[in-house]
């Protein structure tokens, strides 16, 4: 991969320069802060931060591309948020299974998610709130003495109403 290809980086080998905020990041995760923002002005590499220390320092964790979601669906709610947390399940299966995080033990037990042979779907007509699927990841971080990150990526495409909502069980509002 090349010094100046346009597409995040994945491998903490791959970032440059930024030694101190990887040790800031580690060290928040490590203390159990519930709420990190990573902000800067667009391009410097925030994307590539994120999936190059998540992967790096080997947390189970999963990156919604709201952007993403975004552009595909026009709008934002719990379910769209869903679908997004799904693709990234299904693209990090082996990764996240190798930290231990059985992804489809874990999605069986969460109403609104099935999981077959055939993959894993979200039922648009029992999606749980997000309140209660934050709450299952903390549950299963929590039984296996470790934590679970959830990120999500390009966040100013939120509705209000889902960010609030996030932002209140993050912080215990």
């Amino acid at each position: 991969m090349g010094l100046f290809d346009v597409n995040p980086k994945e491998s903490l080998e791959d970032l440059f320069g930024r030694d101190d905020e990887l040790r800031d990041f580690k060290k928040a995760l490590g203390l159990g802060v519930r709420f990190v923002v990573i902000y800067g002005v667009r391009r410097v590499g925030k994307t590539s931060f994120l999936r190059a220390a998540l992967k790096g320092f080997r947390y189970p964790h999963a990156i919604v591309d709201v952007r993403e979601v975004h552009s595909e669906f026009g709008t934002i709610g719990r379910y769209h948020l869903y679908r997004g947390l799904v693709r990234y399940f299904r693209s990090n299966l082996s990764f996240l299974e190798g930290l231990g995080f059985r992804l489809r033990d874990f999605l069986g037990r969460v109403r609104g998610f099935s999981v077959s042979g055939l993959g894993i779907e979200v039922d648009a007509r029992e999606v749980p709130s997000l309140t209660e699927f934050l709450a299952y990841l903390n549950d299963w971080a929590s039984e296996h003495g470790t934590r679970f990150v959830l990120a999500f990526d390009e966040v100013q495409y939120l509705r209000y109403q889902v960010l609030l909502g996030l932002l209140s069980y993050l912080l215990g509002l």
